[in-house]
């Protein structure tokens, strides 16, 4: 249903419904995705100790930290958009929360592009100074090139999630985030 300004029901439900209400529907869905995708490093730890053994979830260990700075970069950046958006939707300002969209595309695929090219160039120095040993670095370096070679992804999987949570689609946020982990089951 939609209202005079072309509005959807999500955004009527943000400007006239409680807020007690709002957060607790906004916050369900994406409680339940977390924990989900959660899972996903678990999964991944899972596989990983029964297929490769303890060298392989060392090595697992040792890109932790840069991939979980990454994915911080991308919370950044989605929920920093989102921001924008929301209020844009807010007052009305449909077209400057399309451009302020395309404009976070853009930034993720350039980001997506230059991240890894800098932290591959650093991957020795970085990955030895996390600990990477004489066993365990060649399973760091190749966890390490495909999270790097897919940083891209990540930045715009998190855009969409957290724009289309900013839109006020929390489930179709939830949803995207938990077919990601459930793909990674396949």
């Amino acid at each position: 249903m939609k209202d005079l300004q072309n509005g959807s029901r999500s955004d009527l439900r943000m400007g006239t419904e409680p807020v007690p209400g709002l957060v607790a529907r906004m916050a369900t869905p994406m409680v339940v995705a977390m924990v989900v995708n959660g899972l996903y490093y678990l999964v991944d730890a899972a596989f990983v100790g029964w297929g490769v053994g303890a060298d392989g979830l060392a090595g697992l260990a040792v890109v932790f930290p840069p991939q979980m700075l990454l994915v911080a970069l991308a919370v950044w950046v989605s929920t920093g958009a989102s921001a924008v958006m929301s209020l844009q939707l807010g007052e009305g300002e449909r077209e400057g929360a399309s451009r302020t969209l395309r404009t976070a595309v853009m930034f993720c695929l350039v980001l997506g592009g230059a991240i890894p090219a800098v932290m591959l160039s650093v991957q020795t120095p970085l990955l030895t100074a996390l600990g990477a040993g004489e066993s365990t670095y060649t399973h760091a370096a190749d966890y390490y090139e495909w999270i790097m070679s897919g940083m891209v992804f990540v930045l715009l999987s998190f855009l969409g999630t957290n724009t289309s949570r900013g839109e006020g689609n929390a489930r179709v946020a939830a949803g995207a985030m938990i077919l990601g982990s459930v793909l990674n089951l396949a």
